[in-house]
């Protein structure tokens, strides 16, 4: 079992097809949970290469009753006590010459998930609704800020990064001056689920980062991977 590349993932990883690479997906699981697992699964391998492709699940929560579910946003999640107890799993899991690298975060629309399940029989109303536009900014804004401490974490250990985000965020110009954020929803079959297009583009993504790991390239060496601003943007 030695010298093998592995990816753990939360659900969205369940259908990633790469040559050499087994994939093992645990759905609805959390960063730290997710962690634990692969700990154990580390005492009997060493010199091989594990990907991280979860974090979703860390910043929602479900509201339920009696034929009711929602999800809704986190209000509090404390990152920076986050990826300490990260970085101590991170040590453990690389005491056997093992790597462990994460991908960047892709985000996800609440507002499309919680209509999917609507539609779907999975519950008999949404309570939410008026608040998704704020719940979706609270998303956004915490991915963000989770990928750059992934992004961090993995610089200092001088890993390429696998940036997964940029498959449906990009950086569109403003007049004047600067960049604004822009989410390319309709790349998410349900709402957190890939579509088999977006699926596609994340397995290249993962190809590109292991053979630059393989190769010993770093983020240092080049930009991340964020592809072009397409000339026509549409909604789901």
């Amino acid at each position: 079992m030695d010298s093998q590349i592995y990816i753990f993932a939360d659900s969205r990883g369940k259908n990633l097809k790469i040559n050499n690479v087994e994939v093992k997906s645990y759905p609805g699981i959390t960063l730290l949970s997710l962690l634990q697992i692969v700990c154990k699964f580390t005492e009997k391998i060493t010199s091989s290469c594990i990907y991280i492709y979860a974090g979703i699940n860390d910043l929602t929560t479900f509201e339920r009753g009696y034929r009711y579910q929602e999800l809704i946003s986190k209000s509090s999640i404390n990152i920076p006590i986050l990826f300490e107890e990260i970085e101590k799993m991170k040590n453990n899991i690389e005491r056997n010459n093992n790597k462990l690298i994460f991908a960047t975060i892709p985000t996800m629309n609440i507002e499309k998930w919680n209509k999917t399940r609507l539609n779907q029989g999975k519950t008999s109303h949404l309570k939410q609704i008026t608040n998704y536009k704020e719940m979706q900014n609270t998303i956004n804004n915490n991915i963000q800020e989770i990928n750059r401490n992934i992004i961090r974490i993995n610089t200092f250990s001088n890993y390429r990064t696998p940036y997964l985000h940029t498959t449906i965020e990009v950086n569109v110009p403003i007049k004047r001056s600067g960049t604004r954020k822009r989410y390319y929803y309709f790349k998410l079959a349900d709402g957190i689920h890939p579509t088999q297009e977006l699926n596609n583009k994340i397995q290249e993504r993962f190809l590109k980062a292991i053979d630059e790991n393989t190769k010993g390239r770093t983020d240092d060496d080049t930009t991340d991977d964020s592809d072009n601003e397409p000339k026509r943007f549409w909604k789901y």
